[in-house]
């Protein structure tokens, strides 16, 4: 018989490995895809077969995790479109496993959905130079870092700039400085959030020397002084925004002001005798960091009213003295003479000197000027007639016959 011939395919082929490329984190949500190649995006994710797909029998995929992972899929070498989306956030897993009659082999990745930053962060507004500050951080989200930073930078600390809540020291010059945190995660975009601190110091405060004044005054308080008597100068160690409180306050027996609030400058601030005497002024200035205090005393000073009486005449040699009932504070005397040949005081600067004329006899002009440090002096002047013991002298009267005349 002829022969016959049979033929047979036989499919040979082998176990199935199956390789999962790694899988990047994703923020709030993703939606996977699987290819040969991967890499198109960061939600690409390439998966390898050792075998041609047509050499598989079955494919399953499987999820597990938080994010609402999809239902598992079967007969997809390459599946798109997986969707994992928080909340809930953390680790998820994709599975997959393949087969054929030669036997299986599965892959495994894991990855995260992160919770993207959602800020929560307050700072103190003000702080002293040289005080620490913390914020107060109740910030959400997945895997946070924190960088913390400040303009201007010259003087300030952290003790931590990468910390949630880290202490902040400013030790450079008062002003206003802006602290700024950048807060991220591997997979969700930064956000910063800023604030403004204001940064002030214990305040300091000087008055300059405060002279004395005939009468009255009206001082005013600047910040050069010297334009008058009666302006003077006052320094503040801040600027005046960077203090909170200032308090004028005023004792003394020549009618002082009330007390005066919140006027850094205070102008027409009346003192007026009588009384006469010493005044004090008080300022106090203050903020959150502390407060410091300054006082000058000062005198209003009352005018010479003079009351002086001299002898207006005396003999050569005999002392005269003034009676000196004036009135004034602090008053000096200042006594002279015209002519002034022969005459000595025994003090020229006492109330009532003693005065002796030793010179010719005549008028002579005996002058006092009385002043104080702060009023104008006034001079009071006296004559006086200085004279001497008169001499007279006879010649010899010779013998005459009686009714004799002669001159």
């Amino acid at each position: 018989c002829d022969p016959i011939i049979q033929s047979f395919d036989v499919r040979v082929s082998d176990v199935p490995s199956v390789e999962l490329a790694d899988i990047p984190p994703f923020c709030e949500l993703t939606s996977l895809n699987f290819s040969q190649s991967g890499g198109a995006a960061d939600n690409d994710i390439s998966v390898t077969y050792s075998l041609p797909t047509d050499f598989m029998d079955e494919v399953i995929w499987s999820f597990s995790g938080g994010s609402n992972p999809p239902n598992d899929i079967s007969g997809e070498f390459f599946p798109t479109g997986l969707d994992f989306q928080g909340p809930d956030y953390g680790e998820n897993t994709v599975f997959v496993t393949v087969s054929n009659e030669c036997g299986a082999d599965s892959a495994a990745q894991s990855f995260e959905i992160l919770e993207g930053p959602k800020l929560n962060i307050t700072l103190d507004s003000f702080t002293c130079r040289g005080a620490p500050i913390k914020p107060t951080n109740s910030s959400t989200g997945s895997n946070l870092g924190f960088q913390w930073s400040v303009q201007p930078a010259g003087g300030v600390t952290f003790d931590n700039a990468t910390a949630e809540e880290p202490s902040i020291t400013f030790d450079g010059d008062i002003g206003i400085y802006t602290v700024s945190v950048e807060v991220a995660n591997e997979a969700c975009d930064p956000i910063t959030q800023s604030f403004d601190v204001r940064v002030s110091d214990v305040p300091s405060v000087e008055l300059a020397d405060i002279p004395p004044f005939c009468e009255l005054t009206s001082l005013n308080f600047s910040q050069s002084g010297g334009a008058a008597d009666n302006d003077i100068s006052v320094t503040y160690s801040l600027p005046t925004d960077f203090m909170d409180e200032v308090i004028w306050s005023f004792s003394g027996g020549s009618n002082p002001p009330n007390d005066v609030f919140g006027e850094f400058f205070p102008t027409g601030l009346d003192f007026q005798g009588p009384d006469y005497g010493e005044n004090t002024v008080f300022v106090t200035v203050s903020n959150e960091c502390g407060a410091d205090s300054a006082a000058q005393s000062f005198e209003i000073l009352e005018g010479p009213k003079l009351n002086i009486t001299l002898d207006s005449f005396t003999c050569r040699g005999a002392p005269i003295k003034p009676t000196n009932s004036s009135t004034g504070s602090n008053l000096g005397f200042q006594w002279s003479v015209q002519p002034t040949g022969g005459v000595t005081f025994d003090n020229a600067l006492a109330e009532e000197p003693s005065i002796t004329f030793d010179g010719d006899i005549g008028i002579y002009t005996v002058s006092v000027e009385v002043a104080n440090e702060a009023c104008d002096p006034i001079t009071q002047s006296f004559d006086v007639r200085v004279s001497d013991v008169p001499d007279v002298t006879l010649d010899s009267i010779p013998d005459f016959c009686a009714g004799a005349s002669f001159t």
